[in-house]
């Protein structure tokens, strides 16, 4: 009898030593984790089984009320596919390596500043609006094909080597420099760039192709595929203070006063949004706004030496 409890014994010390563990130091977390039927043990103890965290293939997070300030554990998820999480109070979020992770969806953590996606290879959807995320690395994440990254803080956003992007949705930012000269742009079918006040130039692989088909952007963003054309926009910006337009505020008619009798291309008007709402004859004296809405609107002139962009004011 004695040898049969030391055996029992001996077996049991041996399963535990055997067991491996995930610590998940956010009770938040761990307690979804409880909620969720994941953590098999039940017990709120700050760790899970390495195994049941291999087991997961989903994560949807998405009551408001969940707390969750702290995904660290998240690296054990070896098997996740899918990531969802949203009004939770993470600053920041390490996804580590998961090479079979291809779907990420946080929107409104206000909080949420960085996230590292730097080990997973696979993704192919990133949705993160409503953050606060300052900087943007997507570099290693090769297969990605739609990316809506709206309503965040994010200055710098380098696209070049994600030559599978379908869809770039990036209004709402604090961009001041956009490159998308990935070598298949005409892949992109879904675009929009508004609400970047800073945001000049914006690096394509074709300016005419992206013209034609990307209309959501700014009146003050330009499409250029390099560095001089877009450092010729500034100095063509410097040199262009003679174009003067008159009145502003109008009302009715406005006139443009060429004094560099520069040769205008084309004049077109776009609202607060970002969309185009007239095109103007270029060599017309007079330009009428009759019929339309009171407010901020953007006059974009296109010339024989770049582009010129003024604010103009209907009342």
């Amino acid at each position: 009898m004695l040898r049969f409890k030391f055996i029992l014994l001996f077996t049991l010390l041996a399963k535990f030593a055997s067991a491996q563990y995930t610590a998940i130091p956010d009770p938040n977390f761990e307690q979804w984790l409880l909620d969720a039927g994941i953590d098999s043990e039940g017990t709120l103890d700050g760790q899970i089984l390495t195994s049941d965290a291999l087991s997961v293939v989903e994560i949807e997070i998405t009551n408001s009320d969940n707390n969750i300030f702290n995904f660290a554990g998240i690296q054990d998820f070896g098997n996740l596919e899918s990531f969802t999480a949203g009004f939770t109070d993470c600053i920041e979020i390490n996804f580590g390596a998961l090479p079979n992770l291809h779907t990420i969806l946080l929107n409104i953590n206000d909080q949420l500043e960085t996230i590292d996606l730097s080990g997973c290879p696979q993704l192919e959807n990133l949705m993160i609006e409503s953050n606060n995320i300052l900087s943007l690395d997507l570099s290693s994440n090769l297969q990605l094909s739609n990316l809506s990254c709206s309503l965040n803080s994010i200055q710098v956003l380098d696209l070049r080597l994600n030559t599978l992007l379908t869809r770039v949705i990036c209004n709402f930012n604090s961009l001041v420099s956009l490159d998308l000269r990935n070598g298949n742009n005409t892949s992109i079918t879904s675009f929009n760039s508004t609400n970047n006040p800073d945001l000049e130039c914006i690096f394509v692989d074709d300016p005419a192709y992206s013209e034609a088909n990307w209309t959501n952007v700014d009146a003050t963003s330009n499409f250029v595929s390099n560095e001089a054309e877009c450092k010729a926009l500034s100095i063509s910006d410097f040199q262009e203070l003679q174009l003067v337009i008159y009145p502003n505020p109008v009302s009715t008619f406005f006139e443009i006063d060429n004094k560099n009798s520069l040769e205008l291309e084309r004049l077109e008007l776009y609202d607060m949004g970002g969309k185009l709402v007239k095109k103007f004859n270029a060599q017309m004296s007079t330009f009428s706004v009759f019929g339309l809405k009171k407010g901020i609107y953007f006059l974009k002139i296109t010339h024989e030496n770049g582009i010129w962009v003024e604010k103009l004011v209907i009342e």
